[in-house]
């Protein structure tokens, strides 16, 4: 086995959805609404100009983990969930 085996730092950017009016206001998330946007625009919903998603019921997210080195297919790892404006951490095991 290689000692010299490094672990890899993921990190990524994301909605949560369906949060029951408890989500991100749209005067601290600009960018909620234009990660908002462009998710829709990924599945073939385009929204017409000067009209944007409500962000009450979502929230910005970003994702942290740590990829072990070796890691398989369906190995268990902690991520991070970081509430991007109410800075509210949650960790999970996946």
């Amino acid at each position: 086995m290689n000692t010299n085996a490094r672990s890899n730092q993921l990190i990524g950017f994301g909605l949560v959805v369906g949060l029951d009016g408890t989500g991100d206001q749209v005067t601290q998330t600009p960018f909620t609404i234009q990660a908002a946007r462009s998710m829709l625009q990924q599945f073939g919903v385009n929204l017409p100009p000067g009209v944007n998603p409500q962000t009450k019921n979502m929230a910005s997210v970003m994702v942290t983990a740590e990829l072990p080195p070796f890691a398989k297919p369906g190995q268990k790892m902690d991520v991070t969930v970081l509430f991007l404006v109410e800075l509210n951490v949650m960790i999970f095991a996946l």
